[in-house]
């Protein structure tokens, strides 16, 4: 737990996330990383994989990615990069969304990515990774705090997704909000201008130049 919080407050845009965990877990355990890797990546090959019963697909969710893929609009997986890469694409396998058959853009793990949520950095790299697009760019997430302000802390606009956690008393706090159905109308009619680069503020500009030197290391 203390190797994620680490992760969770790396600042550092040349140390990757999986570079911060390591440091600490492997010392701790007071054992080298070479020596249980094997296990540990048997536990996800074999073990992890099981647990995708206790889980549920969200058709609506399924539709969504599917069609906005379609229409040729560039779909990120803005996962907090906090689990290794066969850890996440086990998950989106749960889901209904498999990595084999989604075109993702880019799929946030632990292995590349410096900064995670709700840093405005991280924000920022995923931009640097897709090599600061000029289209329309949006956050769709179910988290107040870590998706949708955290993305506003970086200009971008976002929609929170309530239909499936009971937050909904909460959606008035926030004007974009609510089931998939609201989604494709907010998709349709608020994302229409280009994500602009000009009049950024000072801290923005500095989260820019780290998620730089981090998309470059």
């Amino acid at each position: 737990l203390l190797g994620t919080k680490l992760m969770l407050d790396n600042d550092q845009p040349t140390i990757t996330l999986e570079e911060v965990f390591d440091s600490h877990f492997y010392p701790h355990l007071e054992v080298e990383k070479q020596i249980i890797i094997d296990l540990i990546q048997d536990f996800y090959s074999k073990v992890f994989p099981t647990l995708g019963n206790l889980t549920n697909k969200i058709p609506a969710a399924i539709d969504f990615i599917q069609a906005q893929i379609s229409h040729g609009v560039r779909v990120v997986v803005a996962t907090n990069p906090l689990f290794p890469r066969i850890a996440t694409f086990h998950r989106l396998a749960w889901a209904g969304l498999p990595v084999d058959q989604i075109k993702y853009e880019l799929v946030t793990t632990y292995e590349f990515m410096h900064f995670a949520k709700p840093r405005a950095a991280y924000y920022a790299e995923m931009l640097a990774y897709l090599g600061y697009p000029q289209e329309p760019v949006s956050m769709i997430g179910n988290d107040l705090g870590e998706d949708i302000l955290a993305a506003g802390q970086m200009n971008i606009p976002a929609f929170w997704l309530t239909e499936s956690e009971p937050i909904n008393e909460k959606a008035a706090e926030y004007p974009h909000s609510g089931t998939y159905a609201q989604l494709r109308d907010f998709m349709e009619h608020e994302i229409c201008q280009p994500y602009s680069y000009d009049d950024i503020s000072l801290s923005q500009f500095i989260e820019f130049m780290k998620a730089t030197l981090a998309a470059l290391n």
